[in-house]
């Protein structure tokens, strides 16, 4: 009975979370990799795309950008990564290695301007974007997310029973479906 309630209450919230519309990045500033000053809607992108918050030193930042690295077709052009990083230099030394997506642009999160603006608890945190509207969130790690059904991304059997291969269906599936 009671197994049967805790289901009917997941089941109610996913219901609840796919029926909410899409929320708009709001904005914040973050520093390029050249040093400058970007805003929320300068690093917006048509169509599909990722916004990943990580910091360094953090296993499971580091599991969600290989994931992103092993994707069939991604070479990171879809997506943008903000690092909670105090320097440039922190920003270029992980960037250099994740070599396999090198197309992602990367910006640090100097003053946790997007840290804060986005609602950002815990890294890694994936946003999944179309345009400038954020259609679902990710929090930790790929555990985090009890079901398909929020993400709209159809998951094999084996990505429903390891959280890596499900972490690299789910975050290259958002990516490669149209």
């Amino acid at each position: 009975m009671r197994r049967a309630f805790v289901l009917g209450i997941l089941i109610l919230v996913a219901a609840i979370a796919s029926a909410l519309p899409p929320r708009a990045l709001p904005s914040f500033d973050v520093t390029a990799s050249d040093g400058a000053t970007k805003q929320a809607a300068q690093i917006a992108r048509n169509g599909k795309w990722l916004l990943i918050f990580i910091k360094p030193n953090c296993p499971p930042c580091e599991s969600l950008l290989s994931a992103l690295e092993s994707g069939p077709t991604q070479d990171g052009s879809r997506v943008a990564i903000i690092v909670k990083a105090t320097t440039p230099n922190a920003l270029a030394q992980l960037k250099a290695r994740y070599p396999g997506i090198a197309n992602s642009t990367w910006y640090a999160d100097v003053h946790a301007s997007a840290a804060r603006s986005l609602e950002v608890p815990a890294s890694p945190t994936t946003l999944a974007m179309r345009g400038s509207s954020i259609v679902w969130r990710l929090t930790g790690s790929i555990s985090a997310l009890p079901t398909d059904e929020s993400s709209g991304i159809a998951l094999s059997a084996d990505a429903t029973r390891d959280p890596k291969i499900r972490e690299r269906a789910l975050v290259n599936g958002w990516l490669m479906q149209p």
